[in-house]
């Protein structure tokens, strides 16, 4: 951890990004040199929002958690409430870019300013609270922040996403209208289990006495935690697909023609959505997008005004930002198509290859692949190598938990891989997969939010530079 600075320099969003960057942040941590007991607790949180006013209970929440899509998730549902006309908050991780995109109100992220100016606030209020021997986090900095700003903004509803695990995180000081589980997988073993029930057990820590459950179908041993977790607590529970939450998607026909759109039907709560366009690429989007629905259908039950139509349409302008995200590089007369995607488990990875094959008429497929040193690294690459013709491996500018590009490239080797090298520098990296494909050739950045962020960068660096 970097030494703790003055909030005197909290001047400008630099020197607020100075100040976070002084504390602990476990998102960029390694899980060994985590202090679990210290880091994972809801103390300091709870004395810190006492002593800014409660700002975070003065709106309804949905509260997100899941191992695996919980931010499509969370996108959705607040794309389908700002279409439907519903001051809409929402608080996402990590960024892709900027620091502004995990705070958005209606969409619009947090101005500069304003978000100096409220990370200088908390910092006052911290300083009142902490000890010096234990100092909040950068993600509880942050999260105080959010919570300050929706409150400010009077949002009608806030859609908060779990930063890790669910149980001792940051976000679950919040008084639930509903709670949200997605897709709970085997991830961050080292800090949340290392089985799927000790995992699902900390992610059913957001549940609340008498607060709906939403979640999707999930692996005997995580159902069966989720569910007793629920009853415990007398919390309604509901299961996409279930008795309660009929379901179903197919590939949509818009107009009487051919698409590969997913469509998603739905019935539950006395609600009925026929054929929603699924904004995201891939099955399992579909699943999400189910599930999106259902958590909206639970606040219309408890008295939300939206109407059914407009959810829909909202929930179908959802922004991709790096989930199967399209682009161009090069002039017209050597354009090569890029696909930008967030999957970094091996699960999420296998759905990127799979959902390739079918939205994309590509010859071969040449993946930009780079990981977090802490991921399943074998189970992801035999995913990739399930899907890509070629494999350059990188690390994401500053990514300091990224994997070393030879060892992965080793590693891919003994799982079977195909042709693949190693090429550290990002931008070399991304140049050289450019080259080597040809006009009828897909290049995929993927493997983690950092190289997704890098690449968006890279892209609109040039573009404005041409």
């Amino acid at each position: 951890m970097a030494e703790s600075l003055s909030k005197d320099i909290i001047v400008d969003q630099e020197g607020a990004l100075r100040f976070l960057a002084s504390r602990l942040n476990v998102e960029t941590s390694s899980p060994s040199s985590i202090d679990r007991t210290r880091v994972f607790t809801l103390d300091r949180m709870r004395s810190l929002l006492e002593a800014m006013g409660r700002p975070h209970l003065s709106y309804p929440v949905v509260h997100v958690a899941g191992s695996k899509g919980k931010g499509s998730v969370c996108e959705m549902i607040a794309s389908g409430l700002i279409g439907a006309g519903v001051r809409t908050g929402l608080y996402t991780s990590p960024h892709l870019q900027r620091i502004n995109e995990r705070i958005r109100v209606g969409g619009v992220e947090i101005e500069p300013v304003r978000f100096t100016e409220l990370v200088r606030d908390v910092v006052t209020h911290a300083s009142k609270i902490e000890r010096p021997d234990d100092p909040c986090t950068y993600f509880e900095l942050l999260t105080a922040v959010a919570f300050a700003h929706f409150a400010a903004e009077r949002v009608e509803v806030a859609v908060i996403e779990v930063g890790l695990g669910g149980r001792d995180d940051a976000t679950n000081v919040v008084q639930p209208a509903i709670c949200v589980l997605g897709a709970i997988q085997l991830e961050h073993t080292q800090l949340l289990g290392d089985t799927l029930a000790a995992i699902a057990a900390v992610k059913a820590g957001i549940i609340k006495k008498g607060v709906p459950v939403v979640t999707l179908p999930q692996d005997p041993a995580v159902a069966e935690v989720i569910a007793s977790s629920a009853a415990s607590v007398n919390a309604p529970l509901r299961v996409v697909g279930g008795p309660t939450v009929e379901y179903s998607h197919r590939f949509g026909l818009p107009d009487g023609g051919p698409s590969r759109t997913m469509r998603v039907t739905l019935k539950a709560d006395g609600l009925q959505w026929l054929h929603v366009e699924v904004p995201l690429a891939g099955e399992h989007q579909a699943w999400n997008c189910g599930l999106a629905l259902a958590a909206i259908g639970l606040l219309r039950a408890r008295g939300l005004k939206v109407e059914l139509d407009a959810v829909a349409k909202g929930i179908a302008a959802t922004p991709l930002r790096g989930r199967l995200e399209w682009a161009q590089v090069g002039d017209a007369a050597a354009a090569r198509k890029v696909a930008l995607d967030v999957a970094h488990t091996p699960d999420s990875m296998a759905a990127l290859m799979r959902t390739l094959a079918v939205v994309s008429t590509h010859e071969s497929l040449v993946c930009i692949v780079g990981l977090a040193a802490d991921k399943d690294i074998d189970g992801i690459l035999r995913a990739v190598a399930g899907g890509a013709d070629k494999v350059f491996f990188t690390r994401g500018p500053g990514h300091r938990r990224g994997a070393d590009p030879d060892d992965m490239l080793r590693r891919y080797e003994s799982v079977g891989g195909g042709m693949a090298q190693s090429v550290p520098d990002f931008e070399e990296c991304f140049d050289a997969a450019v080259r080597s494909a040809g006009p009828r050739d897909v290049v995929v950045v993927t493997g983690s939010n950092v190289m997704v962020g890098a690449a968006r960068t890279l892209m609109a660096r040039r573009s404005n530079r041409g």
